[in-house]
């Protein structure tokens, strides 16, 4: 539609908000002035389609489309995948992998993003799709100790530096540049992170994150079957279907 490019063209000269400077995520901070400010700035905009590619600034906020069902569809699941593909499960671990852990997670920004990476599994599945911007890959690296007890995402109003506490630690940080891949890059809304929490006690006595599922959905998640969901809405601000990460704990 021609006035798609016209209407995306007079958004981002009106709203092109300025990138904050980087910094470490405190969990402690409460919201400053110019966080404030740029909240104040966010413009909702009916949905519109972006090219592959394109891209538009933070705060422009595509509202969803309107959708005619209600449905859920899984777009990957580590579970399903490593029993098709034994050979790739838990790379560079010796053989009986069912009780292998998630060790940790990258991210990858591009589209010539291959399977495997340095010893981790691709997610096929890119976390743009239906919302032009960059394509974003994530990865996962499993080994037989594990030491994540659950996952996170959350929004942020500026880009974030990765960090690691005593109890959580940055996930998604890119290959490439040792940044923190925002999930929405190039499709406006907020900047979309991952965390993880770590274990406080014995590896061995609590429950740990053991397996990944994405799935996409016409409306809201809360539950879906014995998986956690995370509340988080991987395509806040950027339109198109609700996308979710999901995990398993052993």
């Amino acid at each position: 539609m021609q006035h798609t490019k016209a209407y995306l063209l007079a958004a981002v000269a009106a709203l092109q908000l300025s990138v904050l400077p980087s910094c470490s995520k405190d969990e402690n901070a409460q919201p400053s002035m110019l966080q404030e400010q740029a909240e104040s700035k966010v413009q909702s905009a009916p949905f519109f389609e972006l090219a592959k590619g394109d891209t538009i600034a933070k705060g422009i906020y595509r509202e969803k489309p309107e959708f005619y069902d209600d449905s859920v569809t899984v777009l990957f699941s580590s579970e399903d995948y490593e029993k098709r593909n034994p050979r790739l499960k838990a790379i560079g671990t010796s053989e009986g992998t069912s009780g292998y852990f998630i060790d940790d997670i990258k991210g990858h920004v591009g589209g010539n993003a291959p399977d495997t990476r340095d010893g981790y599994t691709k997610i096929p599945v890119d976390l743009n799709e239906g919302a032009g911007g960059q394509y974003i890959y994530l990865y996962y690296r499993k080994n037989n100790i594990g030491r994540f007890t659950s996952l996170n995402a959350f929004t942020s109003w500026r880009p974030e530096l990765p960090f690691a506490s005593s109890s959580k630690r940055a996930l998604g940080v890119n290959f490439d540049n040792s940044l923190w891949t925002d999930l929405n890059r190039g499709a406006g809304g907020p900047f979309i992170y991952i965390e993880g929490s770590y274990a406080s006690g014995p590896t061995d006595s609590p429950l740990r994150v053991s397996d990944i599922l994405v799935i996409s959905s016409t409306s809201k998640v809360t539950a879906y079957g014995d998986w956690h969901v995370i509340p988080q809405d991987l395509n806040e601000g950027a339109g198109g279907k609700w996308i979710y990460l999901c995990y398993k704990q052993r």
